[in-house]
């Protein structure tokens, strides 16, 4: 009874928000935008949000595109959880002390008593989201951003949809400009073979798992001109598989990569140094065992920060060829030019993070 008497306040509360406006005139609001999300579904907005939520499990994706348009900073914003473990980046850009945010669960009557005028969340959430939100006329736009070329293409969608097209091209430019300097800078000696290995703990046991061959993990290491290492059967796989130590001996790496999404994986690399089963790998006699660099986010997954892993690791592995790249001021321009991070005090913190996170 109480969850029909919900639901009929809330179409309630719906019908008088549409009486309310059918008064208004052009004049009052804001011109409509419209764009193509990456379910293929046409979203429209009648006028530009004031109020944007970003919902759904894997929030930090879209969360990450949405905070590089000014929409997010002149919006209302609500977000369920984007904290993988190493901290929440929003917070910190918000200065939020203690910020509430949504369940990557939220039930259906929350959701629509946000009164949201956009919702925002990733592609795999569309189908369980659209059936609570379309009788309601809510928009829904659906991003996946597993690619970098997604991270071109879905981001002038945004833009469009966002009404800040000029925006979203100076953002995109920002990706080109850097993925050229890395994937065009001409490179010596033969490729070297990379693994990156995601680390996990459970019940007192490491495990080592390796993404498929279609995600932006291994994406990076061919535009970072390394070889990546991963068994064509895994790319069947909806996520990380789990491998054996027999598994890595037999593709014997010249570098690893060791991700840690939750926490600091300085563990990892040690205990892979001090184990006797390790030491026969060439990645281990040649200490080319390295931590994948973070700050309040790994940088090897599919966000915004691919960037700077793509960049990281082609220094990484050609040492020679990318001398003149300083990753330190690349960590504070992207977050100027991309986050709008202007405060030096925050912009040191960052790098002192990033500084930490290799040790």
């Amino acid at each position: 009874m109480k969850r029909i008497i919900l639901m009929t306040t809330i179409l309630l509360l719906c019908a008088i928000s549409i009486l309310s406006g059918a008064g208004q005139t052009d004049q009052t609001r804001s011109p409509g935008t419209a764009a193509t999300d990456a379910s293929s579904q046409r979203v429209e907005l009648p006028a530009s949000p004031s109020h944007i939520a970003v919902v759904g499990k894997a929030a930090l994706i879209p969360a990450d595109a949405l905070f590089m348009f000014d929409s997010a900073h002149t919006a209302k914003v609500s977000m369920a959880k984007t904290n993988q473990g190493l901290g929440d980046f929003f917070a910190f850009l918000r200065d939020e002390e203690n910020p509430e945010r949504l369940s990557q669960n939220i039930g259906a009557e929350e959701l629509i008593s946000m009164q949201a005028d956009l919702i925002l969340t990733k592609l795999r959430n569309r189908s369980a989201l659209a059936p609570v939100l379309e009788p309601f006329g809510i928009p829904l736009f659906a991003l996946d951003l597993e690619s970098a070329e997604a991270w071109s293409e879905e981001i002038l969608s945004l833009g469009e949809l966002l009404n800040e097209r000029e925006r979203a091209l100076q953002i995109t430019q920002f990706f080109r400009e850097k993925e050229e300097n890395i994937v065009n800078t001409p490179l010596s000696g033969p490729q070297k073979r990379v693994l990156v290995l995601q680390a996990t703990t459970g019940d007192g046991i490491t495990s080592f798992s390796v993404a498929p061959g279609d995600w932006i993990q291994q994406e990076i290491i061919t535009k970072a001109g390394g070889i990546p290492v991963y068994d064509e059967s895994m790319n069947a796989a909806n996520g990380w598989s789990v491998v054996s130590f027999e598994q890595i001996s037999a593709w014997d790496p010249d570098v690893i990569i060791i991700v840690s999404y939750r926490s600091h994986g300085g563990s990892y690399v040690e205990q892979i140094y001090d184990s006797p089963l390790y030491e026969s790998l060439n990645a281990v006699k040649n200490n080319q065992v390295y931590l994948a660099p973070s700050d309040y986010v790994n940088y090897f997954q599919s966000d915004s920060r691919w960037i700077l892993a793509l960049q990281w690791l082609a220094q990484t592995l050609y040492p020679q060829q990318f001398a003149s790249l300083d990753m330190e001021q690349e960590l504070r321009d992207f977050y100027s030019r991309l986050y709008a991070v202007q405060d030096e005090k925050k912009l040191d913190h960052l790098v002192t993070v990033y500084r930490e996170s290799l040790r």
